[in-house]
């Protein structure tokens, strides 16, 4: 027997030692829940375990960063839904407006609610925000910018050609590009200079009456003196929208809508005013009744601006009716019994007389007034023929007032503001909108849009409703503009049933990862029990064996005695 080397207390050692560091495993397992806890348990399923660890939690991340893009959009689609009720507003005060039974003063009283629409719209717009980012005022629309070659103002080259133009809106459907268009007349607003001259410093009583302007009534009252009168006119020009400065009226409003037109209520208040374009007889309707007097008189009579007829001093009735007749073929206008109307019976017949003796010849019903009148013009604008143009060769090209509106095929719409002459170079870039993060990966984002809403998109720069004619004129502009807002608010709730949608594949795509990490890395409970249970019987017996193998060199000792 030997006494220096214990074979049986050793091999007990060695595997109670093996039993107590496998007990000591399946006590971490069962402590922490999981089958992986250290690169020892399994090195490969450790590896994949952290990728979908790392999965796991970017999917969850991508979760909220959907759900945050949601309350963006509900934000920006709650201030629409107030803006929508303002325009909706609007149109009610401007149908109220354009009844005969408001007075001067009810209608100032509507535009003064108008104009407070308009800034609490413009308020809207500037300081809707979520956190810091402002989201109505352009902020999140697509980038674009222009550059003009051929700008000249005063004769000379204009340099810094940024601030003629811009995208007022555009589709999605317009890609990134650089668009050109020519413009060849820029858009003009209605001017019409109009100077004062009273005799005797004050009116006097034979010289009383009326000017009015567009819809706008102006007494011209015994004793008011020059400068009371150019104080009327001021009040007058801003109610029809429209400045009055050093004898000029200027309509704050471009294009063939905007227009002045001034008329005398008799030749003695003509007389105070002297303008440019010159005041001519003027009538009116849907119908005009003429008759024609056998008086000798020479001069001209225009019909709807752009037909003339000449009349000499010795032509007969008959001789007249006939030049009528021969110079209305095919225009649109008859004149039959003495009676001009137009074809279309909705428009009206507009008839100019040269001077009071032509006005003279033809005795109207209803009667001709004294009257100057201004237009705009419409901006002149084509498509390049040569070059790279970025539209298509199916785009139409359209003008209103000062913007030019580009239309194609498959939702294709593009509406651009113009000033100056010359070749416009508008880049559109995918730029500037807010990209939302609904993917793990790079590139697997969704842009999200919303298009700037301010007065000149909405096409109510120059809605004013002081005036009877104001009001009518608005009616189309507010549509327009709640046509917009609808347009908006449509793309914003796509936006979000597409991001409820992502949210909602998220989450089970979260669900369905997480069930995958859980049968890779997480202990079965009732399996490792079994498992501790073996482990720890065996090491109840190992230590059982080991205390009796360290026994056994007692037994050297009764060989001893």
């Amino acid at each position: 027997m030997r006494i220096n080397t214990n074979v049986s207390a050793i091999i007990a050692n060695y595997h109670l030692n093996k039993t107590d560091n496998m007990l000591s495993k399946s006590m971490q397992r069962l402590s922490s829940g999981l089958k992986l806890n250290r690169a020892e348990d399994d090195s490969a399923a450790i590896a994949i375990a952290k990728r979908m660890h790392t999965q796991i939690d970017s999917i969850s991340q991508t979760g909220r960063n959907g759900n945050d893009g949601v309350s963006v959009v509900q934000t920006a689609e709650g201030a629409l839904n107030e803006i929508h009720s303002m325009l909706q507003r609007i149109r009610e005060l401007a149908v109220q407006g354009a009844n005969g039974t408001n007075s001067d003063e009810d209608r100032q009283a509507i535009q003064e609610e108008v104009a407070n629409l308009k800034d609490e719209i413009v308020r809207v717009s500037e300081q809707t925000q979520f956190g810091n980012i402002t989201l109505l005022d352009g902020s999140l629309d697509r980038r674009s910018y222009c550059e003009v070659v051929g700008a000249t103002e005063n004769g000379a080259a204009i340099t810094h050609t940024s601030a003629l133009g811009r995208v007022v809106s555009s589709t999605d459907s317009v890609p990134a590009d650089i668009y050109k268009v020519e413009v060849t007349a820029e858009a003009t607003q209605a001017k019409i200079d109009i100077g004062v001259t009273v005799p005797g410093g004050s009116v006097s009583k034979a010289d009383k009456g009326t000017i009015k302007i567009n819809s706008t009534v102006v007494e011209i009252e015994e004793g008011d003196t020059q400068q009371a009168i150019e104080s009327k006119i001021v009040e007058a020009a801003t109610k029809i929208g429209a400045t009055y400065a050093n004898g000029t009226f200027t309509t704050d409003e471009y294009g063939l809508d905007a227009k002045v037109k001034i008329t005398f209520s008799n030749d003695n208040v003509a007389n105070l005013f002297t303008t440019n374009p010159t005041a001519q007889y003027m009538v009116e309707a849907e119908t005009v009744t003429a008759e024609i007097s056998d008086a000798a008189s020479a001069g001209t009579i225009t019909i709807n601006d752009n037909i003339v007829v000449t009349i000499g001093a010795t032509d007969t009735k008959a001789a007249i009716e006939n030049s009528l007749q021969t110079a209305l073929t095919n225009t649109g206008v008859t004149y039959s019994n003495g009676v001009f109307k137009m074809d279309n019976s909705n428009e009206k017949v507009k008839i100019t007389f040269s001077d009071s003796a032509m006005k003279n010849l033809f005795a109207t019903v209803p009667a001709a007034e004294k009257s100057a009148e201004a237009k705009g013009t419409d901006v002149v604008a084509n498509i390049p023929t040569t070059g790279d143009v970025g539209f298509s060769a199916t785009a139409k090209l359209t003008t209103d007032r000062d913007y030019v509106t580009v239309t194609d095929n498959s939702g294709f719409n593009m509406v651009m503001r113009v000033s100056k002459e010359g070749t416009y170079s508008f880049e559109v870039t995918d730029m500037g909108t807010m990209p939302i993060q609904i993917g793990i990966a790079e590139g697997q984002i969704l842009d999200l849009r919303i298009q700037t809403v301010d007065l000149e998109a909405l096409s109510l720069t120059y809605v004013n409703c002081s005036t009877e004619e104001g009001c009518t004129k608005a009616l189309v502009d507010l549509d327009k503009a709640i046509s917009y807002i609808s347009t908006v608010r449509g793309c914003l709730g796509a936006y979000q049933n597409r991001l409820e949608s992502a949210v909602r594949s998220i989450d089970v795509a979260e669900e369905s990862v997480t069930g995958a990490l859980s049968r890779i890395e997480d202990a079965d409970m009732a399996e490792e029990m079994t498992y501790y249970t073996q482990m720890n019987v065996l090491t109840q017996a190992g230590v059982s064996v080991l205390a009796q193998a360290n026994e056994r060199p007692q037994i050297v000792l009764q060989l001893l005695q």
